[in-house]
């Protein structure tokens, strides 16, 4: 009684948090570098929806991960647009929120691990942040300070708040995942399949299958290498086969679901990653083997034609794509003869990563701190790399990009040129001593290029003085219709080793001298500008365990441990007896924690989101499942099934 007391105080903190969590979203939403009316409409219309439907989240999250990506164009690191539609979702549920709901039932030991990994996660958080530094214009377009940690934690916090804000709905967590979330991923991974086509039909060809360049789909964290795409297509793919077999019209929704196999069988064959392969074959085996029990399990729920039908011709389509994308001597067959000099590189990382762990300060019961690597590897590699070695100084409202040397480096902005005429770019440098700096206009994704026109610019060192530097006409890199044009990018490269470049001004005219470039006088810091590199090394460890490892140590290894075996053993427990649903999630994340044996999977925050609000959904799920079945009745369940195993064999022989 004294609890319900304080009810209506609760409701209204949440209330106001809830409004203040919408007046952020809709004023980062007007005040976005680009697309800012379009955004705060988007988010305007997503919040009404939520207030109709709240538990339409599930749905518009998962769909919008791997298509709303405007890093490359923003050149922001940490704040995405996806960042703008959870705080949305969380102001709605924040504002809807009634006190009382009970909690959404989990397994003791999922509760158990969960809290203990996310408590290591916390304490190794505070302490790579303390003592608090205030955080500069470097700060957010840089991964080599302490502050990336909470990038690193960012898709794991979200995962939970979305998780806990799910205690508001009446619905029972199985209908939520069949009727919101599993087609929130099936639309995801036709976003996503669509984009790797036009990636692939606008630069390397569809049939090119000699060309080395890997797709990346709309994972901008991938401007430094990383799993992002593999990973996101092994995690999301085995759902399609899960929201196939539950439709009433299997014929047309069948050949809908083949269609996205193949397709997506193919973006997975063209990223060319080993890793992926693995993940896809483990995911393969899993679904497998669960269609196999539910098959022989009489669940009348569950079509068994349907099953019969779909899985194998999904395994026999996967490989028909394999076959044909790595047959005739292409990329997957240079990859895979390179498979063990390669895995000698990965080990001589890892000896590398525990050599860090070891020599470079830090915790050494809680690990270095989240998303520490790229950090201990500016500070204590054996080859005195300075991977990214740029910087933003402000003086007053006047800006300068200090551009470095050390590793490889490219400093580069999107442009939006009309497909006529001549540009000039006009730069205003110096250097510490004389220097040569490239300026690249290329045809360019995010990391590879094709068409350019190049300069190559001498500096003296003193004073700066504006210069012109490149004059172009790109008439005839115009190929193609409009919506498969290559995009253009200008970039930047330090070539004089131990120099530093400091640019203050850069401008781009046509020739009725409007100007093309923005932010050129970086007087807005890193806006606009983001920087890409062919050295991949320095930013992952490229081992799931071995990262959480350096970052949380020994305690966060066990911590994830434990919470990643009980998990897939409740899994695999109510696999066993028939559920293909938990086939599905299984295979899922089965296959992206074995793309965790060669990569960090968690490197993008938004695969950190899926993943755990994945597991923590289904095992919600199954809990409510087990909870619902009298003890009695599941007794007699397990009976029948031996009963069916074990007799009518011997009856009929």
């Amino acid at each position: 009684m004294s609890a319900e007391l304080f009810d209506p105080v609760r409701t209204r903190m949440a209330q106001v948090m809830g409004l203040m969590l919408a007046m952020l979203a809709v004023g980062m939403a007007a005040g976005w570098p680009v697309a800012a009316p379009w955004l705060l409409v988007a988010v305007l219309l997503y919040g009404g929806v939520l207030w109709w439907r709240p538990q339409a989240f599930l749905l518009v999250i998962p769909a919008l991960i791997p298509t709303l990506d405007l890093s490359m164009h923003t050149g922001r690191l940490y704040v995405d647009e996806l960042d703008l539609f959870l705080i949305a979702t969380l102001a709605v549920l924040m504002f809807r929120w009634q006190p009382g709901k009970n909690w959404i039932p989990l397994p003791f030991g999922i509760k158990f691990s969960l809290l203990l990994f996310v408590f290591f996660v916390v304490i190794s958080l505070v302490l790579t942040l303390y003592p608090f530094r205030f955080p500069d214009e470097n700060t957010w377009v840089h991964y080599t300070n302490d502050y990336h940690a909470l990038r690193a934690v960012k898709g794991l916090v979200w995962a939970l708040l979305l998780f806990i804000c799910m205690r508001q709905f009446n619905q029972p967590s199985s209908e939520l995942f069949k009727r919101w979330f599993v087609p929130g991923m099936v639309l995801g991974l036709v976003g996503c399949i669509v984009w790797v086509v036009w990636e692939r039909a606008t630069y390397p060809g569809l049939l090119d299958f000699s060309s080395r360049y890997r797709i990346t789909g709309t994972f901008f964290d991938m401007h430094v290498g990383g799993p992002s795409i593999e990973t996101y297509l092994v995690m999301s793919l085995p759902f399609v086969m899960l929201w196939a077999v539950g439709q009433r019209r299997f014929m047309w929704v069948g050949l809908m679901a083949m269609g996205i196999v193949g397709t997506a069988m193919y973006a997975l064959a063209v990223t060319y990653s080993r890793a992926g392969y693995l993940g896809m074959g483990v995911a393969l085996v899993v679904l497998l083997m669960g269609g196999f029990l539910a098959f022989f399990h009489q669940n009348p729920k569950l079509p068994r034609t349907r099953l019969l039908l779909i899985i194998p011709l999904s395994i026999v389509l996967s490989a028909s794509i394999f076959l044909w994308v790595g047959g005739g001597g292409g990329v997957i067959e240079q990859r895979m003869s390179h498979w063990v000099s390669d895995k000698q590189l990965r080990m001589e990382h890892w000896e590398l990563t525990t050599d860090l762990a070891r020599n470079v300060g830090g915790s050494s019961l809680f690990g270095h701190g989240p998303g520490s690597f790229p950090r201990l590897y500016l500070l204590g590699n054996h080859q005195g790399r300075l991977p990214a070695n740029f910087a933003y100084v402000m003086d007053g409202d006047l800006g300068v990009l200090r551009l470095g040397t050390g590793d490889s480096l490219f400093i580069n902005q999107r442009l939006r040129l009309p497909w006529q005429g001549e540009y000039t770019l006009i730069m205003e440098s110096r250097s510490d001593r004389p220097a040569k700096i490239n300026v690249f206009v290329c045809e360019k994704p995010i990391r590879h290029s094709y068409g350019c026109r190049s300069s190559r610019v001498s500096i003296d060192s003193g004073e700066s003085s504006p210069q012109q530097v490149l004059r172009f006409n790109i008439e005839d890199l115009k190929t193609g219709p409009w919506f498969s044009r290559r995009q253009l990018v200008l970039s930047l490269q330090n070539e004089t080793d131990d120099s530093v470049i400091e640019l203050s001004r850069l401008s781009m005219v046509s020739e009725d001298g409007r100007e093309w470039l923005k932010n050129g006088d970086f007087s807005a810091g890193g806006r606009y500008w983001y920087f890409t590199t062919d050295h991949l090394w320095p930013w992952r460890v490229e081992n799931v365990w071995l990262e959480i490892w350096l970052d949380l140590g020994w305690p966060g290894v066990l911590s994830f441990l434990l919470l990643i075996g009980v998990g897939f053993w409740h899994l695999l427990r109510r696999m066993l007896s028939g559920s293909f649903q938990d086939s599905v999630v299984l295979a899922s994340l089965a296959g992206s924690m074995s793309i965790g044996l060669f990569s960090s999977i968690f490197w993008s925050p938004r695969l950190e989101l899926l993943f755990f609000l994945i597991l923590l959904l289904a095992l919600a799920v199954g809990c409510e499942s087990t909870r619902s079945i009298p003890q009695g009745k599941a007794g007699l369940r397990s009976q029948r099934i031996r009963h069916r195993f074990t007799r009518e064999p011997a009856a009929k022989t």
